[in-house]
């Protein structure tokens, strides 16, 4: 037992120094300035937004692409087959537009063999005019440089793709727990320093959210047809474009990417149903693993330092679980401070009390990621009315 509680310690000790690299080395994006030019030498930007019953969110996503500084924009809004006032509010927004940036389309039908967000990129890129293409959610906000300071980013580090981990905005009691999880996820596993500097398709980070694109790299990766049937498309694309030669970078959202994914735990339960099977490759034995492995470095220290010392244990076999979970605890409360998400900062005590119950929310974690097994074994996965392939 000792032996078990020297080892999981370690590994925690391991993940918390890359966290800490990961921290140092992710920059954020409206820390690049792009150099000054005349109007007529902006590049195009075509900003690309799939959007499917998305009526509560793409207004404010797209006023905040409306407000940007950004000279030579076009807003591509292309609604999936829609049951909801989605193509009403991107029509009002395109009519109250004195320069003409935005522009509705209407999907096509879903042919086989394709998921739905990845078709109706694929149907943005054939139309898009720009040099550069961001590929961006409904349920994200921009601030007013955020496009400038990826297309500097781009510029000044020779890009083919800026991907940007937006800071998630969370009010629910669900999203305090779980949504900090996901950079957690990134930043502990990902050394974020060395997404740059290696050619490794294997060191790519792709966060859907905001996928700024050379177009050249763009095409150089197969676009979204090829990745047609890929749950985590973003993950796919960012490899693809290393793979390509080219390199590609993430950064730190901040002030200039902000989102909120899901708004209650119903919405997280299916949202994170959708992606952690793909994320583990579709392996059932290597999900499994990861379950296990998670419960054991997060989730199961803080119960096992409590249970040894009520047990009369030797101190080590309390001190080392103990060791282990404030290991987690520093993690949280370090991500929180550098890239803490609106509701969880450690300005408020939503975020001290989501860093103190990481266990918890790892446990929840641990159960979504084995019901996305379920659902991708039984055929039961699906999104928005949309069946995905059973695996």
């Amino acid at each position: 037992m000792l032996l078990y509680q020297i080892i999981i310690t370690g590994i925690v000790a391991i993940l918390a120094v890359n966290l800490g690299l990961s921290l140092v080395a992710l920059r954020p994006l409206d820390g690049f300035t792009p150099a000054p030019r005349p109007a007529h030498a902006w590049p195009r930007v075509s900003v690309l937004i799939p959007a499917r019953d998305e009526a509560q969110r793409i207004g404010p996503c797209v006023a905040s692409l409306l407000a940007q500084e950004y000279p030579n924009l076009e807003i591509l809004v292309l609604d999936d087959e829609s049951q909801d006032d989605t193509a009403r509010i991107v029509d009002e927004a395109a009519m109250h537009d004195p320069r003409g940036r935005v522009r509705l389309l209407h999907g096509a039908a879903l042919p086989a063999g394709w998921l739905g967000k990845c078709h109706a990129c694929a149907q943005l890129a054939a139309v898009a005019s720009g040099d550069y293409l961001l590929f961006t959610d409904a349920d994200t906000l921009h601030g007013p440089t955020s496009i400038a300071s990826a297309l500097a980013a781009a510029e000044q580090r020779h890009l083919g793709l800026v991907s940007v981990l937006p800071r998630q905005r969370a009010h629910t009691w669900a999203e305090t727990l779980l949504l900090p999880l996901l950079p957690f996820n990134i930043l502990t596993l990902l050394p974020v320093g060395l997404v740059r500097r290696r050619p490794n398709p294997s060191l790519s980070a792709g966060i859907g959210q905001f996928l700024f694109f050379r177009r050249s790299a763009y095409l150089a990766t197969g676009g979204h047809a090829a990745v047609r049937d890929r749950v985590l498309d973003d993950v796919e694309l960012a490899r693809r474009v290393k793979a390509a030669g080219w390199q590609e970078d993430l950064l730190d959202g901040g002030r200039a990417v902000a989102c909120r994914m899901y708004d209650s735990f119903g919405a997280i339960w299916r949202g994170f149903s959708k992606n952690l099977y793909d994320f583990y490759g579709r392996a059932p034995v290597f999900t499994i693993l990861a379950v296990l492995v998670q419960l054991a470095l997060y989730g199961a220290p803080l119960p096992l330092a409590l249970l040894a010392a009520l047990l009369r244990q030797p101190p080590a076999l309390v001190a080392l679980p103990l060791a282990a979970y404030a290991l987690a605890l520093g993690m949280r409360l370090a991500l929180a401070a550098r890239v803490g998400a609106a509701g969880t900062d450690l300005r408020r005590p939503a975020g001290w009390l989501s860093a103190l119950l990481h266990p918890v929310g790892v446990a929840l974690q641990c159960a979504v990621t084995l019901n996305a097994m379920r659902w991708g074994l039984t055929g039961r996965m699906a999104w928005k009315g949309r069946a995905y392939p059973k695996t």
